[in-house]
């Protein structure tokens, strides 16, 4: 780990009072200038003697323990200051310039000579993002605070902090166009799991298709035939036009609409299906649909950074991803536009035979409005006509994490160059 080290004086002014004595034993020798500037010169070179053992000697590790952190989980880091000198530091500053909202761990402690201090700092990660770790510096002096000592850490470490991974839904996932695991009728048009059998080869027809021991058998071209899957890609898409969302921090619409896009991939993925995701806001984003853990971190990284800053227009986002989705695919629609304006888009998506699930985010209730007369109720009503399913969430029907961190000293520098415990307040 690279540093850059470094020793000046605390206060310039300090060096005053030397030059003057210095003077006056020039100008008017005694006795009593000759003692004081002694006196004062061997204070000022134990001080930097001390000073540069410390510059030399102390050092410091930072080490953070996990990669996956989502809202709601405990960020931890482990530190360790060593002072290799045999003189010991009275104090030693940690200052740390993180941008992880409610974390701080900025401390002081006395490390005494050929010792090491370690400690664990935590705090419960409240806010999704991405955020820095970093960077930090040791700060420490001599006794007498002529001189400070820094050693600075430069480097920095990204954290994405995602939103929580799983929540408890009262509602069951959606599924694919295609139900069970009886072969279809439909033929697929490229690669799936399902292989239905072989038929001749057709011009176009990758030569990845031919089916080798049946060409052999027959003296003709074969290839194999795939049925599309049992359970069809499944796509989420999350309508970010600004105008409609409303709330504050984790009790927002945009907030839940993140949390619940996370706790459905996470759930679809854990099933082997291929999740895509889909968000128009400031600026359009597509994930095509995939499986696995490499497409959950994709998925997570992406929601951890979604603000609902969009002025696309909710239709326009149902009429783009209708011309990216296959049919065969299902579409979970994460939406708090209470009009009926978007219907006929979603109409058309049907069409295409693209089965539908929409939740809707009770807006009126972020505001503290009426429940039982908001207008995302009638709408659920004109849905269910259409004849897909419609879940409703509303403000508090999620349980969100508790964000409560664990308190902390704090501590302050004295003039003396002590590290001091603050009272606190009241």
């Amino acid at each position: 780990m690279s540093e850059t080290r470094s020793i000046r004086w605390h206060h310039r002014w300090s060096i005053v009072p030397l030059l003057v004595l210095v003077v006056l034993a020039i100008l008017t020798p005694n006795t009593v200038w000759n003692v004081l500037l002694i006196t004062l010169g061997g204070i000022y070179l134990i001080s930097y003697i001390w000073a540069r053992q410390l510059l030399t000697h102390l050092s410091g590790e930072r080490v953070l323990q996990g990669s996956w952190i989502a809202v709601g989980d405990r960020l931890i880091e482990r530190f360790v200051i060593k002072n290799k000198s045999v003189l010991p530091a009275l104090w030693v500053e940690l200052t740390d310039e993180s941008n992880i909202p409610g974390y701080r761990p900025s401390v002081a402690y006395q490390i005494l000579g050929q010792k090491e201090h370690k400690w664990r700092q935590t705090a419960v990660c409240q806010q999704r993002g991405r955020f820095t770790i970093g960077p930090w510096q040791l700060r420490t002096g001599d006794p007498f605070g002529l001189f400070e000592i820094i050693i600075a850490y430069p480097q920095t470490e990204e954290m994405i902090i995602h939103p929580p991974l799983d929540l408890e839904l009262n509602f069951t996932l959606p599924t694919g166009l295609q139900q069970g695991d009886v072969i279809g009728r439909d033929r697929a048009m490229q690669v799936t799991n399902n292989i239905a059998g072989v038929r001749g080869y057709q011009p176009m027809d990758p030569l990845s298709w031919i089916h080798w021991p049946s060409t052999a058998r027959t003296g003709t071209l074969a290839v194999r035939e795939f049925d599309i899957e049992a359970a069809g890609d499944a796509w989420i898409l999350i309508d970010l036009e600004q105008k409609w969302h409303v709330g504050e921090e984790l009790e927002s619409t945009e907030e839940y609409g993140v949390m619940l896009a996370s706790a459905l991939s996470t759930r679809i993925l854990a099933k082997n299906r291929a999740v895509g995701l889909a968000t128009y806001g400031s600026q359009p984003l597509i994930l095509p649909s995939q499986k696995g853990a490499p497409q959950h971190w994709k998925i997570l990284s992406a929601l951890a950074e979604l603000t609902a800053d969009g002025a696309t227009a909710w239709e326009s986002s149902l009429d783009d991803i209708g011309q990216v989705i296959s049919r065969g695919s299902s579409l979970i629609l994460l939406t708090p536009n209470p009009t009926a304006d978007w219907l006929s888009n979603v109409v058309d998506l049907l069409r295409k035979q693209i089965k539908i699930t929409v939740i809707l985010l009770d807006r009126d209730s972020f505001l503290d409005g009426d429940e039982e007369q908001t207008a995302v109720f009638n709408l659920q009503e004109q849905v269910q006509q259409i004849g897909f399913k419609v879940d409703i969430i509303q403000r508090g029907d999620i349980t969100l994490p508790q964000a409560v961190a664990e308190p902390e000293e704090e501590f302050t520098i004295s003039p003396l160059g002590r590290a001091v415990r603050k009272k606190a307040d009241g």
